[in-house]
């Protein structure tokens, strides 16, 4: 009698048992997937993750602009969580010493040009207050000279110069800040992804 029991309360369990841990397993991928941001690239050999015009060894080569090019291709879709970047070579063109060195090498680059671009952001971002601020203070100074001066032919032309020069101030900071520091931050934010990216080799 307790094994019959046990028999019709055991297919239960088991049924929903499963049932259960599919259920987890799939939630736990989906969180997975949404935390980590796979690059998959597919490679003939490790040439073609570098410049075809460098001689140079994997240790010091210049990074492929296609490379660069599929790669913020895919960061403007997904622009958060970790990157993953996946190479896929041939079994046969395997080398693990080789990807050793394409790693560092990968890591050196995306470092160098983050802070390369780091401190052109930062230079464009004194060239912006610089312009703005020189122009204001121009603009300020004709206002004052036109109220509280005299009527001197040198004061109007002193007037003429810093409108001029105030006005174009603050339209090239302006354009500084729109168009070219905007580009320089997303360059500088792209690199920095790169720098923290987990890069891997598997074989097809």
């Amino acid at each position: 009698m307790i094994n019959q029991e046990q028999n019709n309360i055991l297919p239960q369990e088991v049924l929903k048992e499963p049932a259960k841990k599919e259920e987890e397993k799939i939630i736990f991928d989906k969180n997975k997937f949404l935390e980590i941001k796979q690059i998959s690239l597919w490679l003939d050999v490790y040439d073609d993750i570098f410049s075809d015009f460098d001689p140079r060894p994997f240790s010091q080569r210049a990074v492929s602009d296609d490379f660069l090019i599929e790669v913020k291709k895919f960061l403007r879709e997904k622009r958060s969580g970790q990157i993953e970047i996946k190479f896929l070579i041939p079994e046969k063109e395997r080398n693990l010493e080789t990807e050793t060195q394409i790693k560092k090498r990968l890591k050196e680059y995306f470092k160098k040009h983050f802070i390369l671009r780091e401190n052109r952001l930062r230079e464009s971002k004194n060239k912006i207050t610089l312009l703005i601020i020189s122009g204001l203070l121009m603009l300020l100074s004709s206002a004052a000279i036109s109220y509280y001066s005299p009527r001197l032919f040198i004061l109007y032309l002193l007037i003429t110069l810093f409108d001029l020069g105030g006005w174009l101030s603050v339209w090239f900071g302006m354009e500084e800040f729109i168009y070219f520091a905007r580009e320089k931050r997303q360059e500088a934010e792209f690199y920095g992804k790169m720098v923290k990216a987990e890069i891997k080799f598997f074989a097809y």
